[in-house]
């Protein structure tokens, strides 16, 4: 098997165009809070597709082994959580609250009825990006795109909901931009999942690199979490991925009958040196 280091990740490449339109993470009716300020300076030269979920290329044009393979052939799966907007077909096969990778595999799962919570188990492995998507009023109107926050002020909109005209009583023009952040996540492989979408071991568990993007409520409960955690707590001393995270999707409720999957995690055992060792090949 071909061994891809993604050591380079990062070196200078030809950004995405910017998506036609975005979605909210979150139902329309549910209110949003305002957006957390950005807490890891954001990495702008790494394309990464924002609003879709097919895998995203990620990478630079360094070739990276003798075959000719280099870091931009290469396309990682995304992590999907599963809404009550999600696809309907993913909705009916794997649950309202499900997180999925490769749209096949079921990771995490909040707890419904009769059917208690599947957590699942990752390691942080880095941001890899910001970008910031403009907050529409009615779900799926086209919105505006951008890769800094230099771009957020040239489109003339902020980060920060109190500046902003969604904001009644600013007295701002300003759009709101949410922040997106794009993680690189390293993903244990669930007991009853085939071996075939987790090609590398450590310490005799399968493992999976993936993309994770979170934006509004997921951004405050996954990202802001493992930041805080690299800044002041439990990854303060030995890095991202020296422990575990334990994610585990809730379902909580909005305004009227709306509902929405949000991310619960927390910090668990301390990670084998083999997996660190294999985290930092990416």
């Amino acid at each position: 098997m071909t061994k891809v280091s993604f050591a380079k990740i990062g070196a200078a490449s030809t950004a995405p165009e910017a998506p036609a339109s975005t979605t909210v993470e979150a139902p329309a009716s549910v209110s949003q809070p305002a957006a957390p300020q950005p807490v890891v300076a954001p990495v702008e030269n790494l394309p990464v597709a924002a609003a879709s979920s097919a895998p995203a290329v990620v990478g630079s044009n360094d070739v990276l082994d003798n075959d000719g393979i280099d870091a931009g052939d290469v396309k990682l799966p995304r992590l999907k959580l599963l809404q009550g907007t999600s696809d309907k077909e993913l909705l009916a096969k794997f649950g309202f609250g499900s997180l999925l990778l490769k749209d096949d595999v079921v990771l995490a799962k909040a707890a419904q009825d009769n059917s208690p919570a599947l957590t699942g188990r990752m390691v942080f492995v880095r941001l890899i990006s910001k970008t910031y998507t403009e907050r529409v009023a009615r779900y799926g109107d086209p919105s505006m795109f951008a890769r800094s926050l230099q771009e957020v002020d040239e489109l003339g909109g902020t980060t920060d909901w109190r500046l902003s005209k969604e904001n009644r009583n600013s007295g701002s023009n300003k759009s709101w931009f949410q922040v997106n952040a794009n993680c690189l996540v390293l993903v244990e492989k669930p007991a009853p999942a085939g071996d075939d979408h987790f090609p590398f071991e450590a310490a005799g568990r399968l493992y999976c690199p993936s993309l994770y993007s979170v934006k509004s409520f997921a951004y405050d409960r996954f990202f802001t979490v493992v930041a805080t955690a690299k800044v002041t707590g439990e990854l303060r001393k030995d890095g991202n991925t020296s422990r575990f995270i334990e994610y585990t999707p809730r379902i909580e409720a909005g305004k009227g009958n709306a509902e929405f999957a949000v991310p619960s995690v927390k910090f668990g055992d301390v990670t084998s040196p083999e997996l660190r060792a294999l985290a930092a090949q990416f």
